[in-house]
Parts: structure tokens; C-alpha cells; sequence
């Protein structure tokens, strides 16, 4: 039931975005607005600014709208909406979406800058029957934490030092189960001509690097893997 709740604000936003969009556009060809609303309703509070009235309404959460001349019948009106050249009217128009898709945009970079990106984590969720890390013994609950010495991470950096390997033997130390394990795997090319050493990652293992981030360790364990200058943070429920 919660979640229809979040949902009323959050497509409130998105309308008022979207109107302010068409607002700002209007303004800019010299359409003459009548009101610029925040929330639907009854108005609560008004300021005149000129020739256009900006209401804030009871429903605040609710979006918004833009009253315009033009639109109530006044089509001889020289500052009104139909008076304007196709091509305006047309962009008054399209800067609502434009104005939705610069707020996705925004929110997203905002989340990435806060939370970080998803990076699946060197945790094994299952190895390739007969596969090169089957025969060394890698198992299924393993976290591989270093290939050769050099710490590993994510399942992309262990993905990669697997195909830049060239087919030479690699020292995986891995952790069981508390322990640390040190086990040599031999890559082998596939189908495709990749090296790979037939294991799967556990999608459930899961990460946030902060990108463009500090270089220290995150509270998902571990260093900034592969000197990237990313913060690695641990989501809940990892363990």
C-alpha cells in the first residue's frame, strides 16, 4: 500500500516538470501566461509577477499546470498560443518531455553520484562441469581475492585478467568458508577464442563504486580494485 503512496508525489513531480517545461518555452516566444500553478486544488497562496499569476495549490503533490492565452477562446489575442508560428508552438510543446528527460537525466546522475554503479563482486556462484576451474578444485561459495598477487574485486577484473592471461597458468587465491586458498588454474580458449576458466558469477553479489571517487576501501571490503580511483561500497544483505 506504501508504494502507491510514493507513487503520488513522484508523478507530481514528473508533471510539474512537465509543465514548467512548456511555461518556460511560452515565455521565451512571448506567449502570455495567465497562471503558473503548483499543485491542483484550491489556491492557497498567489503572487502576480507581471502579467502572469503563480498560484500554489491544497494538492501540492499532485503536479501542476499552465494557463495560457489562447487556449480559453481568446484566439485573436496577438500573445496567444494559436497566434504563434507553427514551429513555436510545436517547441512549446515538445520542452515539456524535454524538461522529463533533463530531470531523468539529473536523477540519474544523482544516484550514481550517491550511491555509486552496480559491480558484480568476485564471488562464485557455480563453475562449468569439466571446465579448467572445476579440475583445479574452484567451488561454488568461493570469492576469488587475487589473481597472481594482484587483488581482485569485481567478476570483471577476474574476467579480465582470465583473457589477457594468454593461456598460462594462474595462481587464484580464493577465500573458503574463513580460509585462504591458493589454487592454480590453467585457462582455456573456448568457441570464441577467449580464454575462460568456466566460472559463473553470483549476481546476488553486489557492489557500488563510487566513480571518480576517493582510492580508499568501501564497507564492502577490500581496496579500490585495479587502481580505477573507485570506491567499492557493499549493499545490504551481501555477507
Amino acid at each position: 500500500m506504501t508504494s502507491w503512496l510514493w507513487a503520488v508525489p513522484v508523478f507530481g513531480l514528473i508533471i510539474l516538470v512537465h509543465e514548467l517545461g512548456h511555461f518556460l518555452a511560452a515565455k521565451s516566444f512571448g506567449v502570455r501566461i495567465y497562471e503558473f500553478a503548483i499543485g491542483l486544488g484550491p489556491t492557497l497562496a498567489a503572487v502576480r509577477r507581471g502579467e502572469t499569476r503563480y498560484t500554489l495549490r491544497l494538492f501540492l503533490l499532485m503536479g501542476g499546470f499552465v494557463r495560457w492565452a489562447g487556449d480559453e477562446g481568446d484566439l485573436d489575442d496577438p500573445q496567444g498560443f494559436t497566434a504563434k508560428p507553427v514551429w513555436q508552438r510545436m517547441l512549446i510543446i515538445f520542452a515539456g518531455p524535454a524538461m522529463n528527460f533533463i530531470l531523468a537525466v539529473a536523477l540519474l546522475a544523482a544516484l550514481f553520484g550517491w550511491r555509486g554503479q552496480p559491480v558484480t563482486l568476485s564471488y562464485v556462484a557455480g563453475v562449468l562441469p569439466g571446465s579448467p576451474a572445476a579440475v583445479a578444485g574452484i567451488a561454488a561459495g568461493d570469492r576469488v581475492v587475487a589473481i597472481d598477487g594482484q587483488p581482485i574485486e569485481s567478476f570483471a577484473e577476474l574476467a579480465e585478467a582470465v583473457r589477457e592471461s594468454g593461456g598460462r597458468t594462474l595462481t587464484f587465491t580464493v577465500e573458503r568458508q574463513g580460509e585462504q586458498l591458493t589454487i592454480p588454474v590453467e585457462p582455456r580458449l573456448d568457441a570464441d577464442g577467449q580464454y575462460r576458466v568456466g566460472i559463473m558469477p553470483d549476481p546476488a553479489r553486489v557492489a557500488y563504486r563510487r566513480v571518480g571517487g576517493g582510492g580508499g576501501p568501501g564497507p564492502g571490503g577490500g581496496g579500490t580494485p585495479g587502481g580505477t580511483g573507485g570506491e567499492l561500497r557493499g549493499r545490504g544483505g551481501q555477507g
